[in-house]
């Protein structure tokens, strides 16, 4: 009932468990929701670019890690063989808890100032029966990436932008991903002849 048309607007306290997963703004006056009930009240503007509990954990600042060292020796010398040309595999497994999604940003966070493209996904309970579920979401979140290119002919732009600098057939690869994305079908000519008027 508070709500204008085409907003959310949340509690204080939900406010606060969104934190760092969505954008919201506080309203600048309480609000009334019982004889002695007043709160402030947010509308969320949006989600944040924040994806995990550790990306919005560092944003507000983590605390120390410790006891892991043998463990992050061993990736980066895993990360040392990679800089010598030799692609590595790492299966990182354990108990709920105990730190794996830490360990590996830690070690994410070591080599961020070095010039490497770093493509991270993540597996959901939510889409279990989604096939191909963590490449989707990370394919969105690549062409939603800029700013305004929200339609699907900005999205097919972009899909192809992304793939360009690869050396990727663009009219094998982009009618299969913009079908795995949902996005309108075109046809492998329609998509070649883009490119071509591209590069006049």
């Amino acid at each position: 009932a508070l709500a204008p048309p085409g907003t959310v607007v949340i509690s204080e306290a939900t406010a606060q468990l969104v934190s760092g997963y969505f954008e919201c703004k506080a309203w600048d006056e309480t609000v009334l929701l019982g004889p002695d009930d007043t709160q402030v009240a947010y509308e969320v503007r949006g989600e944040s670019a924040l994806q995990t509990r550790l990306e919005v954990g560092a944003a507000y600042g983590l605390t120390p890690f410790v006891g892991r060292e043998a463990e992050v020796a061993l990736l980066r010398e895993r990360w040392g063989y990679v800089h010598e040309g030799l692609g590595q595999v790492v299966l990182i497994r354990g108990e709920a808890g105990i730190g794996k999604s830490r360990l590996v940003q830690v070690v994410k966070d070591e080599v961020v100032g070095e010039t490497v493209m770093a493509l991270e996904c993540h597996c959901s309970p939510y889409h279990q029966y989604t096939a191909f579920y963590p490449l989707i979401d990370l394919l969105h979140r690549a062409l939603q990436a800029s700013s305004g290119m929200t339609s699907p002919a900005d999205q097919l732009a972009r899909l192809e932008g992304l793939l360009t600098p690869y050396g990727v057939p663009l009219d094998e690869a982009v009618p299969l991903l913009a079908a795995l994305l949902s996005l309108p079908r075109m046809s492998a000519r329609a998509v070649l002849a883009k490119v071509v008027s591209k590069w006049r």
